[in-house]
């Protein structure tokens, strides 16, 4: 391996220039990283909060008794115990690491996105153009993941290689992939529930070692006492709210919520001014409004999961993409940056031949691609302070999410439609 390192024609000028360049733009990244994360502290602050929780985790102290200013509790045990690793360096430094990180998994986002659509979708438009767009209109959401430090990249990369390796039939690292997401952030858990629902059977089965041992891990690294103490904590301090119905109905909240209770009902404690609920009703009806609204997207998700798995319909990017929407829009919480993920569902749409489909498909994903540029380009330092609260009030943001979502549905059916018939499994 030395051998063939050293040789002299490997090292051509072009490469070595290459070489340099890239090491030279790694420490540019370096730097910048390094002046972001000397601002963070751990008032008011996403990453502050994880070093923290961490820091609570390594030395034995309460999970869920945060002082005041600090944001949370909102993560599991098993992600405090992840957190351990930025508490043994300084925060600044902790902080300045995991933006470096952040940085270079746009690129390997982008890469294992191509990769999983263009194996699925052999037949596709390969050309650059689709997955460009799509990484320039999903940007301002990992600009805004950089910028608060947050984990949703390391969440959508490890999303994206369960996916890998589910595809590759190494379903024991799928299973482990989607449970490690979802004990750190609990929305990857629909990734969880795909596997089991459509997954090869030996998928499913392997959740069970995966989430044994996410729970168990905790529970061993603080003992018996304090492991039950984080969980019961956990169940009562964070989920409880949103189990008993709480919205988060701010502008900065980008799900089916939030959505519903900004149409109807005012938010006293919204910063943005800039828009008013078009059907005011009471909370009351809104909450019915929410539930049923709730009830029809989740029905939809797991009943179009349920008739591809009966009709042993081959795995679609759709199918996935509505994986990546379904837990976004029920999720309690959809910050912006956690819409990382649109990457993936952008490029699926945007990688779609158009000419090969009838008029009202062809007009449906040209109203989606317009809605796509819309989300992409207003953000604020582009639009205005003005624009961006209304997008966000009127909830722009989440109509395309929906969109996307019934697209996802319709094309995860038509596509196994199609292989049905060129396979003559039908006539």
């Amino acid at each position: 391996m030395l051998k063939r390192l050293l040789r002299r024609d490997l090292w051509t000028a072009g490469r070595v220039l290459a070489g340099l360049a890239l090491l030279l733009l790694l420490l540019v990244l370096w730097r910048v990283s390094a002046v972001r994360g000397a601002r963070e502290t751990v008032v008011h602050s996403d990453f502050g909060a994880f070093w923290l929780q961490g820091y609570y985790f390594l030395t034995g102290r309460p999970l869920f008794d945060l002082p005041p200013h600090v944001r949370g509790p909102a993560y599991p045990p098993f992600a405090a115990m992840v957190f351990q690793l930025f508490a043994l360096l300084p925060l600044p430094t902790s902080a300045a690491i995991l933006y470096f990180v952040n940085l270079l998994l746009v690129p390997v986002a982008a890469y294992l996105t191509k990769g999983i659509v263009d194996k699925l979708h052999p037949e596709r438009n390969r050309a650059a153009w689709p997955l460009v767009v799509a990484v320039i209109l999903s940007l301002q959401f990992f600009l805004n993941n950089m910028n608060l430090i947050q984990l949703n990249e390391v969440i959508l990369v490890l999303c994206l290689l369960g996916i890998k390796a589910y595809l590759d039939g190494n379903d024991g690292w799928a299973a482990l992939a989607f449970v490690s997401a979802a004990a750190i952030k609990v929305v990857p858990a629909v990734f969880v529930g795909w596997l089991i629902l459509r997954g090869r059977r030996r998928a499913a089965l392997a959740v069970i070692p995966a989430a044994a041992a996410c729970l168990a891990l905790p529970v061993v690294f603080r003992g018996v006492d304090a492991g039950v103490r984080d969980l019961a904590q956990y169940q009562t301090k964070v989920l409880s709210q949103f189990e008993r119905g709480h919205v988060i109905s701010s502008s900065t909240n980008q799900n089916l919520g939030a959505l519903v209770y900004r149409l109807t009902v005012p938010a006293p404690d919204d910063i943005n001014r800039d828009y008013r609920p078009l059907f005011p009703t009471s909370e009351r009806t809104a909450a019915a409004i929410y539930r049923t609204a709730f009830a029809v997207v989740l029905l939809a998700f797991v009943g179009n999961l349920v008739a591809l798995r009966l009709r042993h319909a081959p795995l679609t990017a759709f199918e996935l993409g509505s994986v990546f929407l379904a837990g976004h829009l029920l999720s309690g919480i959809t910050w912006k940056a956690h819409l990382v993920t649109l990457l993936f569902t952008f490029y699926c749409f945007l990688s779609i031949r158009v000419r090969e489909l009838g008029r009202r498909l062809r007009v449906f994903v040209y109203v989606l691609v317009a809605m796509m540029f819309v989300v992409g380009l207003t953000g604020r330092d582009l639009v205005g302070r003005v624009v961006q609260h209304r997008i966000d009030g009127y909830s722009v943001i989440v109509w395309t999410e929906i969109l996307l979502f019934v697209g996802c549905l319709v094309f995860s059916q038509r596509v196994t439609r199609e292989r049905e018939v060129a396979s003559g499994a039908v006539p």
